[in-house]
């Protein structure tokens, strides 16, 4: 994002190369949210580990392929391509509902949770475009919906991270008073 938000307004070429670039973050960074809780969520569960990580694969390249098509980069698909991401980020329904069916909940879904919350709540300022939208032209420096979606998407980030340690930790832990990560 830093990249595209540096070089963007160069020349049109550049703004689309740069758009391409940064929706290709958005979908690595969300296919990237899955791992962990796939991963460390599912630990005794090979086969749907490996399920749910071909499927998120699969689900990312096809949103990949869709908002990189230079149809798409145009900012009236701005909705689209939102759209396109929140409905990626819901295949996390199905592993986290896994998750919470055999373990209850855990520190991991609390964290996976508030995550969600952090990145919904930035793209409702994003898609609303609040505050701009009440004070035209307040907020064309800092402040707007773009700034409060990027707070947001890093904090959700960090909290992710967070959380992603506590679930690794506990994991590491089970390994070592059982000797084996599922016995």
């Amino acid at each position: 994002s830093a990249l595209c938000h540096t070089y963007f307004m160069l020349s049109y070429q550049y703004n689309v190369m740069m758009s391409k670039l940064d929706f290709t973050g958005i979908t690595c960074l969300i296919a990237g949210s899955f791992m962990p809780v796939i991963v460390y969520g599912l630990h005794c569960h090979p086969i749907s580990k490996r399920i749910y990580l071909v499927v998120i694969t699969l689900l990312s390249l096809l949103c990949l392929r869709v908002v990189t098509a230079e149809a798409y980069v145009d900012v009236k698909y701005d909705k689209f391509r939102v759209a396109l991401f929140v409905g990626l980020g819901c295949f996390a329904v199905l592993p986290l509902g896994q998750h919470y069916y055999l373990y209850g909940m855990t520190d991991m879904l609390r964290n996976v949770f508030f995550m969600c919350g952090l990145y919904l709540l930035g793209t409702l300022f994003y898609v609303a475009k609040v505050p701009e939208r009440w004070w035209p032209g307040c907020f064309d420096y800092i402040g707007g919906s773009h700034l409060i979606w990027h707070i947001l998407v890093l904090s959700a980030a960090l909290v992710h991270y967070r959380g992603s340690m506590l679930a690794y930790s506990q994991v590491v832990d089970l390994e070592e008073m059982h000797g084996e990560s599922c016995g």
